[in-house]
């Protein structure tokens, strides 16, 4: 039984009682005599099927203002205190709604589904309008939120403000010798699902000799590097002066699966001598 008392009167809400949220008492029942000249009509409908926000009503008196209470019991279980709201029925939803004198104007939520059906066990937070869901958690422990809507890792700044991102990082490999076709000179196994992406460049470091271009790629199947597995196609020109550098040509979207080794090859060689270069693979994660 939960019972809210302020001084001749009182609201008794039992198994008998409308719907609810038990996350709003769980998590807000020590302040509510704070909150409740705030935020008006938050509570009503007991008696009924289920909250209704058209017909809010304040608690413990005629006006918001005076919609406060002073004492909050409890029904003692094993020695710990129980604040408990029941649904009237395993199929509905537990609902509180937050100021607002029309459902137009309820500015935050929490729901409790119920329901056998659709998302049972779900509890999801609104702020900032009717239904406006900003965090949820399900029966299994999962939390969503909804501004991290960038798939990759969650970072914080430094007001502590959440949000998402991916994570940047490199491989690259250095060619100091004249090293002829289908030679690997690095390699390296991508851990989680990556993509290669257009900043990943070769740069000369000393000019080769000898006609037409050097070419490097990044493959998922050794210096065998066949159509579908280039990730990555690095060229230039055999003669490029040292500071020379080039964009790669990212292939087959330049996704990486988790696990996947990957290996810097030569593919073409310069006639005479290669040059001196370094060629670095940009990725994302994930």
């Amino acid at each position: 039984m939960l019972q809210l008392t302020d001084g001749a009167k009182s609201l008794v809400a039992g198994s008998a009682g409308g719907a609810i949220a038990a996350a709003v008492v769980g998590a807000l029942w020590h302040i509510i005599p704070t909150v409740m000249p705030l935020f008006g009509s938050m509570i009503s409908g007991f008696g009924g099927s289920s909250f209704n926000p058209a017909a809010p009503g304040p608690i413990g008196g005629t006006t918001p203002a005076a919609g406060t209470f002073t004492t909050l019991a409890s029904t003692v279980i094993g020695g710990s205190a129980v604040l408990n709201f029941t649904g009237n029925a395993s199929s509905a939803d537990t609902i509180g709604f937050y100021d607002g004198a029309a459902p137009a104007n309820i500015r935050g939520s929490i729901i409790y589904n119920n329901s056998t059906s659709g998302s049972p066990d779900l509890l999801t937070f609104g702020v900032g309008g009717i239904n406006a869901t900003r965090m949820s958690i399900t029966g299994a422990g999962v939390v969503s939120i909804n501004n991290l809507s960038t798939a990759g890792y969650v970072k914080n700044d430094a007001t502590g403000l959440l949000s998402s991102g991916t994570i940047e990082h490199d491989f690259n490999a250095y060619n100091a010798a004249n090293v002829a076709a289908a030679v690997a000179l690095s390699e390296t196994t991508v851990t989680n699902a990556s993509t290669v992406t257009t900043g990943s460049k070769i740069t000369t470091d000393v000019a080769g000799v000898g006609g037409g271009n050097f070419v490097m790629m990044l493959c998922t199947d050794g210096t065998t590097c066949a159509a579908g597995n280039q990730r990555l196609t690095c060229t230039q020109a055999c003669t490029a002066v040292a500071g020379t550098r080039t964009a790669c040509t990212v292939q087959n979207g330049g996704t990486i699966a988790a696990a996947t080794v990957v290996t810097w090859s030569v593919t073409t060689a310069c006639a005479t001598t290669d040059p001196g270069m370094n060629v670095n693979a940009h990725l994302t994660t994930p």
